[in-house]
């Protein structure tokens, strides 16, 4: 077997994890836990090698973040704060203890200079490292902020809130650029395609919405077909996203013309947390309520050649296998049921409490799956033809 075509071995952790990071310039990973605690390993083909461990949060670790250059690692928590732990001292250099007033959901690393944080309440904010402190503060949404994307040639943040509504900001000014109409759906990922033309939405429903940049009434576009909750989404190229749900698949989706392309790879039952990719865009890296950290070699999907193969791969698919049928038309989106919180699933480890988090419950194993494709040690051509 080819080593271009291995991934390191799965990472087993003791507890559930909540986030994940990788470095971004060397070939580390961290994960933040439900216990607060987080881990770093150095990963490989050949081993992983557990680096760093330690608790520096009281209450459930849920978003994790490296600095642009990769010297820092910041963490929001249940707990309301924000740490910044040094790689190479392994010391904690950053502390906000009170950072939000409610539990923090979600965190992105903007530039060298601004770290964003969004929480239960709909908050979010701007920080900047230089001066260490608070730059900027949104409340536009009334419900956990799920999920940040970041436009730089923009200088603007959209932002996906589990009241239904997609909140747009210019991380210069103190009002919001737009706040879209309420989709009577919780909006769970989000992320900024088609050169900036357009911004994907991931939801509770299993949708994913599709609003025009500069029209963010509404949706222009959705795409249906997944079976249940888009819960994190990362961008390919201008065209494709790769999507984690709470069915345990981590699936390859292609916008305009919108097309399911296949599956990366799975989670058995458990519900996809988050994905991101590795620094060198060789590997992706997936976690889930089994409490593992797996990965999957996905180098071929940034292949500069692929775009050329790829018409005729899917042409013979087409000839293979009938085509997913999808109602490419705007649909209405029915009413959400609101599931249990994501730290009420694990209360023996924290205190019960009346927050936003809004995160599935794990359903009963009477539906198939469908079909999955093994990727994980196929080439490019492999992936396609086999659909």
């Amino acid at each position: 077997m080819a080593e271009e075509e291995l991934a390191p071995e799965s990472l087993q952790l003791e507890s559930q994890v909540f986030s994940l990071a990788f470095h971004p310039s060397q070939d580390i990973v961290a994960a933040g836990l439900i216990t607060g605690d987080v881990h770093c390993y150095k990963y490989g083909v050949e081993k992983n090698e557990n680096i760093y461990s330690g608790k520096y949060h009281k209450k459930s670790c849920r978003t994790i973040e490296f600095s642009e250059d990769g010297k820092l690692l910041f963490s929001g928590s249940r707990d309301k704060s924000i740490q910044g732990l040094d790689i190479e001292t392994q010391q904690v250099t950053f502390v906000k203890a009170k950072a939000h007033d409610d539990p923090i959901n979600t965190m992105l690393t903007l530039n060298e200079r601004y770290l964003t944080t969004g929480d239960d309440a709909g908050v979010v904010k701007l920080w900047d490292m230089r001066k260490q402190g608070e730059a900027m503060k949104w409340h536009e949404n009334s419900d956990f902020i799920s999920n940040i994307t970041y436009v730089p040639e923009k200088k603007t943040m959209v932002v996906a809130g589990g009241d239904g509504c997609l909140s747009v900001f210019d991380i210069r000014k103190s009002e919001a650029i737009a706040v879209s109409e309420n989709q009577d759906d919780e909006l769970l990922s989000v992320q900024v395609i088609k050169n900036g033309r357009k911004a994907v939405v991931g939801t509770q429903e299993g949708i994913l919405g599709i609003f025009s940049w500069n029209d963010w009434g509404d949706v222009t576009d959705r795409f249906l077909g997944h079976p249940k909750s888009i819960d994190t989404m990362i961008k390919i190229n201008e065209d494709v996203i790769c999507t984690g749900s709470s069915d345990g698949l981590i699936r390859v989706v292609q916008i305009h013309p919108n097309k399911l392309l296949g599956v990366i790879g799975e989670h058995d039952d458990f519900p996809v947390e988050q994905i991101c990719i590795s620094h060198d865009q060789r590997f992706m890296g997936s976690c889930a309520h089994d409490q593992t950290v797996k990965f999957w070699n996905v180098g071929y999907l940034f292949d500069e050649d692929d775009d050329e193969d790829e018409e005729a791969l899917e042409a013979e698919t087409e000839e293979k296998e009938p085509q997913i049928e999808v109602d490419q038309e705007v649909a209405s989106v029915g009413d959400v049921e609101h599931a249990e919180a994501k730290d009420a699933e694990n209360s023996d480890l924290e205190e019960p409490e009346n927050n936003k988090r809004k995160k599935k419950q794990k359903e009963k194993k009477d539906k198939k799956l469908p079909a999955k494709f093994n990727v994980e040690t196929a080439a490019a051509a492999d992936f396609f033809s086999d659909l």
